[in-house]
């Protein structure tokens, strides 16, 4: 069996073996044993996987890129970590994943090659389309009552009951909503809602576990702001 894939995640397997995790278009999330351990597997890479069933998973036969390798650097590589971590984490062995594939290529291609003004947008696409993938989609346009999102109210969100009307005011704008679900993300208020909002659903998924690409980033910027501070005292 042959498949469209990307390299999720590697880690070691027996003596000489390797577990390659692959997000693959009519496959889903796939683990599957190679017994090339020593092997540089390209992540960040669209490959063509050659799959053959074994007793208890399946056998990594080829994996060969399909295009051109773009090596990720800065906090577009952290971006890339965070795309595989939530395909990893979030997603079953072999369940249905419709859609996730093509959201995760376009997302790696803004990642990849695009403009930084186009990358949380992808982001956001990528989250909605994976959340959705796995049974937790989020509904912008009605709230927990059934009852349509107005665009002169605010609502709060809850990963556990979706959008309720705000009595204080507080929380995200309707029409910040109504723009999220549209995928309006030149809006700057519905691109902040939605990571907001999506942040919160991944946050319920994992269920308290930390996620390590975001842990890398913070420490990242971190370092980045403590190298501005050395040099400005120069």
């Amino acid at each position: 069996m042959t498949e469209r894939a990307f390299v999720i995640h590697v880690s070691p397997y027996l003596e000489h073996g390797a577990l390659v995790t692959l997000l693959c278009e009519s496959g889903g999330r796939v683990t599957a044993v190679s017994r090339k351990g020593g092997t540089s597997y390209p992540e960040f890479t669209e490959c063509e996987a050659v799959l053959r069933e074994g007793r208890s998973m399946p056998a990594l036969r080829e994996l060969d890129p399909a295009g051109p390798f773009t090596e990720l650097r800065g906090s577009r590589l952290f971006c890339g970590m965070y795309m595989n971590e939530l395909v990893f984490r979030l997603t079953g062995d072999r369940e249905p994943c419709d859609g996730l594939f093509g959201a995760y290529a376009g997302a790696l291609s803004a990642v990849r090659s695009g403009a930084a003004a186009d990358v949380a947008p992808a982001l956001r696409v990528f989250e909605s389309a994976l959340l959705s993938s796995t049974g937790y989609g989020v509904d912008f346009l009605s709230d927990s009552e059934g009852e349509p999102v107005e665009e002169q109210r605010r609502y709060r969100f809850s990963p556990e009951s979706g959008f309720t009307v705000s009595a204080s005011g507080a929380g995200f704008s309707g029409s910040d909503l109504i723009a999220a679900a549209e995928g309006d993300f030149a809006n700057k208020s519905a691109l902040r809602a939605a990571r907001e909002v999506f942040r919160a659903a991944i946050d319920a998924r994992l269920g308290g576990h930390q996620l390590v690409s975001r842990n890398l980033y913070a420490r990242f910027l971190a370092g980045r702001k403590n190298d501005r501070a050395y040099l400005s005292r120069r």
